[in-house]
């Protein structure tokens, strides 16, 4: 098992114009915009007895009362360069608050004896 979550807060830390960075749901919705994170895969790809090669996934949240795509741009260029690939994005709006919620999931695959982030 991998731990990339400080490398991605370390990432996300560089993100400007976001009023709250989060672990998994956001604390408090009236600081927007929030940027939130977690860990939705990390699996041993199950190449050899001991792991060598472990499939990640984590998912990026963009909330804000206005539109995500400068964020979501940002986050791009930040996250890619570690090597995850992104598996995916989309945008809601929550008719009830009026706030706009982007999805972003990113994808890549751990190799340990490389130290380097592949695609699968």
């Amino acid at each position: 098992m991998q731990n990339f979550k400080p490398a991605i807060a370390e990432q996300l830390s560089k993100l400007t114009g976001v009023k709250q960075l989060c672990a998994g749901y956001p604390k408090d919705f009236a600081k927007m915009p929030t940027v939130t994170y977690s860990e939705n895969n990390n699996s041993d790809a199950g190449y050899t007895e001991q792991e060598v090669v472990t499939d990640l996934e984590y998912q990026f949240d963009i909330w804000a009362t206005g539109s995500t795509s400068g964020l979501a741009l940002q986050l791009d260029d930040l996250i890619t360069p570690l090597g995850f690939r992104r598996a995916g994005s989309n945008e809601l709006v929550d008719t009830n608050t009026g706030l706009n919620h982007r999805i972003l999931r990113y994808r890549g695959r751990y190799d340990s004896i490389t130290g380097r982030i592949t695609q699968v």
